[in-house]
């Protein structure tokens, strides 16, 4: 099966170790009803009315991972796990289990966000 990542489980990402041994199948932009935000450096995917571009990295997992996965993000109380569309078939992906008002990313990128955050913070230094 499928898992789509566009966090902090993506490659160089704090919590990218959960994801050793799975194999990375296709990474770039998607498109779906969900925009990137960000609540103290934590990712989520909130459903919005039009569809945005999201930067995915998306992985082959085994059923046990997945259940590890699940425990890991909180699931249901802060996300939940449902199947979109990728261009490598149907794959899981994480949202936000309910509405949040966060700061958006528009480009879609969470790495990008992260590396302009700490040239801001850099700078500020």
């Amino acid at each position: 099966m499928l898992l789509a990542v566009y966090g902090t489980l993506r490659k160089g990402m704090p919590n990218h170790h959960m994801l050793r041994g799975s194999e990375l199948v296709w990474e770039g932009y998607i498109e779906i009803p969900y925009k990137l935000v960000v609540c103290s450096y934590i990712p989520f995917l909130v459903r919005c009315e039009e569809k945005r571009r999201i930067y995915v990295e998306v992985y082959r997992v085994d059923e046990e991972l997945l259940g590890i996965l699940d425990e890991f993000e909180d699931v249901p109380e802060l996300y939940e796990r449902i199947e979109i569309e990728t261009p490598v078939g149907r794959a899981w992906i994480y949202v936000a289990s309910k509405e949040m008002e966060c700061e958006e990313v528009v480009d879609g990128d969470y790495a990008t966000f992260l590396r302009k955050l700490r040239s801001y913070v850099s700078y500020e230094a």
